[in-house]
């Protein structure tokens, strides 16, 4: 049997707010299903502070495949890359490189021995349509779109409902980070309700503070307003669940190493616009107008004007509801992984 080696985070208990865990454990989840879990040999970088059982672990797994898909961020990078360039160039192992973030193109542009690594993989897995582009004219061009996705059921059309109350609730569905727009989300919603001298929105803030954030975040939820809450984390498969019944999804980020954002997919899934700055790709799965809002990321007082049209506007944005479902049918699983299985089914 033809072995399958998997180099990545996967947190099998799901209680995981990284993006790249979430993207790890699904492609994990994925193969397992197809292929059986004995074709498999994964090396869970997760939470791992052995580095050298660590080593031993990716250097068995390099022996025993001639298939090994790495997924891993900027630090695995530096770990990671001379050592399968090795496996490709030297033991002529085929290594599919599922690249992880949004800055990959300035990973190749600032890393000459990054992009000679890059070169040397069967594939680079890109998230986004303009990363391809960028990548391509680096001249890289053993690259190739696999979008984001999850293994969770979008919700039906028949099950959308109008949002109908009085009051407009908000939600943030992310990592916790003062990137991530969290505070102006706040400060904005706080805004909105006193220059209307009522509440007429509230925020929920979904998610893991990162940990040089959490004990700042937590004290700042302490003297915010009632109608700005912190349920805590939520599993990424009780998203649709956890969203749908929101009016408007929040996404201000300025995260440097954003790519395509699953909380987006989580929006869309759940057939809830979303509102976000027009940072890096974000444009290509918010659809300014069509599945949402789309505001300057220099300008971060205009999340407020798109929130307050959007609260204005409510039928358009009602609108939205059914488009965010045609367009979360883009990125199904279903959709997605041919991509990755072409390669190993006629093995």
């Amino acid at each position: 049997m033809r072995k399958i080696g998997l180099i990545g985070s996967v947190c099998l208990d799901r209680l995981s707010a990284s993006g790249q865990a979430i993207r790890t454990t699904i492609l994990y989840n994925e193969l397992v299903s197809r292929y059986g879990k004995d074709r498999l040999v994964l090396v869970n970088t997760h939470n791992k502070t052995n580095m050298l059982s660590l080593l031993l672990e990716s250097i068995k797994c390099i022996i025993r495949c001639p298939d090994i898909i790495i997924m891993v961020s900027s630090n695995g990078r530096r770990a990671y890359y001379p050592l399968l360039f090795f496996a490709s160039k030297i033991l002529k192992k085929n290594v599919y490189n599922n690249v992880i973030g949004g800055n990959y193109a300035e990973y190749i542009r600032n890393n000459k021995k990054g992009k000679k690594y890059s070169a040397s993989f069967r594939v680079n897995w890109i998230q986004m349509n303009k990363q391809v582009d960028e990548l391509l004219a680096l001249g890289l061009n053993n690259v190739e779109l696999l979008q984001n996705t999850k293994d969770v059921k979008a919700l039906l059309p028949e099950d959308l409902k109008p949002y109908q109350d009085q009051v407009f609730r908000f939600c943030t569905f992310s990592r916790i980070s003062v990137a991530k727009g969290i505070e102006n989300a706040i400060q904005t919603v706080i805004s909105i309700n006193e220059e209307a001298g009522k509440t007429i929105a509230t925020l929920d803030i979904f998610g893991i503070p990162d940990d040089d954030y959490k004990d700042e975040f937590l004290s700042l939820m302490e003297t915010v307003p009632s109608y700005i809450r912190y349920p805590g984390y939520i599993d990424y498969d009780k998203s649709v669940e956890t969203l749908k019944d929101y009016f408007c999804l929040l996404f201000p980020t300025t995260f440097f190493g954003e790519g395509f954002p699953g909380t987006v997919w989580d929006a869309l899934a759940a057939g809830v616009p979303t509102i976000a700055t027009d940072w890096r790709y974000n444009t290509e799965v918010v659809l300014d107008g069509i599945t949402g809002y789309v505001y300057s990321a220099s300008a971060p007082e205009q999340l407020k004007e798109k929130m307050l049209y959007a609260m204005e506007h409510s039928d358009e944005t009602n609108r939205m509801k059914k488009r965010c479902l045609v367009e979360a049918k883009k990125y199904s699983p279903e959709v997605v992984f041919p991509v990755v299985f072409k390669y190993f089914d006629k093995m």
